[in-house]
């Protein structure tokens, strides 16, 4: 996580944040592709680690997902891995499948980033913004405590859109 510039410490973590942590992963995902030169390695690094598939890769003295398949190289979780994300893509590429949106990607479509540059406290930023504090944390899993030191990188915070002006003039007023 910290690698790809998640910050994980006391106060905050990352790692729990939808959208943080899905561009960290995307970011990864590409990185491992570049290593591996294949999609189906590149699956077989982000499920078993990189150093794993490395190691199969040695051993088996091939490159070929189907041959380390074969020889059984890889773990079984990781062999069932591939063809489960190959599924999971067919599926979601039909329109005829109709799958229902969960009721929580809803909550983060009208979200919008706010970059603070200060250290602040989540009773005052919700308090000033007109941002319910349980809202706030919902939009912001990754905040741990209500006071949130920003250090060396600005802090980006996820608010409701139509509150987004609200915060943002929190933020002007407050933090600048």
């Amino acid at each position: 996580a910290k690698r790809y510039g998640l910050r994980v410490d006391r106060q905050v973590d990352e790692r729990k944040s939808i959208y943080k942590s899905t561009r960290a992963a995307a970011r990864y995902f590409k990185d491992l592709y570049n290593i591996f030169g294949s999609w189906e390695l590149a699956l077989c690094a982000y499920n078993a680690g990189e150093y794993r598939v490395i190691r199969a890769i040695r051993k088996g003295n091939t490159r070929d997902y189907r041959t380390l398949v074969k020889k059984r190289l890889l773990p079984k979780e990781t062999i069932n891995y591939v063809p489960k994300v190959a599924a999971a893509k067919f599926l979601a590429a039909k329109s005829e499948f109709k799958v229902k949106k969960p009721r929580i990607a809803k909550t983060y479509e009208n979200a919008k980033e706010l970059v603070l540059n200060r250290s602040f406290s989540i009773k005052s930023f919700a308090k000033a913004s007109g941002i319910q504090r349980s809202t706030l944390k919902k939009f912001n899993p990754d905040i741990r405590w209500d006071w949130v030191k920003v250090r060396r990188k600005p802090f980006t915070a996820y608010v409701p859109e139509g509150l987004h002006n609200k915060a943002l003039a929190y933020s002007k007023t407050r933090m600048s």
